[in-house]
């Protein structure tokens, strides 16, 4: 649809002040006289994909908190349980086959544990033991469990989410690795908003290099 008019995004401060009653009618009218003198400036309005993109990105970043709350969450349940397991566990979500025993309830020795840690863990299969060794209640299980279930359906989507950010971002591919040579931008940065700027500039034909 929007191939078939030319889209003007009208500033409402610039135009609010419509002297005598206001009403809807008043204020069409006010506006149409204002368009036909050409005294309205447009805002920019980026195209259909570059909309897509800002929705995709801003639901991302929720997805990304959403995530961060249930690690939380998960986190907050270990302690109360006495789970010491962040003393000897960087990053415990890491170790996902450690987590499903103890949300199973299960009982585990140091050979049990030896299998579902890396390497550089297993040098602390004892420290392991005895930070297991906790008040873990039924309850703790199944809260556990229910977080972990939520936090593997947002990852999911945190997955699809990003593929079809890097497939709308696919034609702009030269343009994001220049903008990432920047110091402190990174590519979810380009994709937030460094990627608007730049198609704002190609639509006033500027380009990357010029003042």
């Amino acid at each position: 649809m929007e191939e078939q008019f030319t889209l003007i995004l009208a500033n409402a401060r610039r135009i609010k002040n419509v002297p005598g009653r206001k009403t809807n009618v008043s204020d069409a009218a006010w506006i149409a006289q204002l368009l036909r003198s050409g005294l309205i400036t447009p805002s920019f309005v980026p195209r259909a994909d570059i909309r897509s993109m800002r929705d995709l990105t801003r639901y991302r970043r929720k997805l990304l908190r959403d995530a961060t709350a249930e690690k939380n969450r998960i986190h907050t349940i270990l302690q109360d349980a006495n789970l010491k397991l962040t003393t000897y566990i960087s990053d415990i979500f890491g170790v996902s086959a450690l987590l499903e025993c103890v949300i199973n309830g299960e009982v585990l020795v140091a050979d049990e544990i030896k299998e579902k840690v890396k390497t550089s863990l297993k040098r602390k299969v004892p420290e392991l033991l005895e930070a297991l060794d906790g008040r873990l209640k039924k309850h703790h299980r199944m809260m556990l469990g229910l977080h972990m279930e939520h936090l593997s359906f947002v990852e999911k989507q945190l997955k699809k989410v990003e593929l079809e950010i890097d497939r709308l971002l696919e034609p702009y591919s030269a343009s994001t690795e220049l903008l990432v040579t920047i110091p402190g931008i990174q590519k979810d940065a380009v994709q937030r908003s460094g990627i608007y700027v730049l198609f704002w500039r190609r639509s006033a034909n500027c380009s990357l290099g010029s003042k």
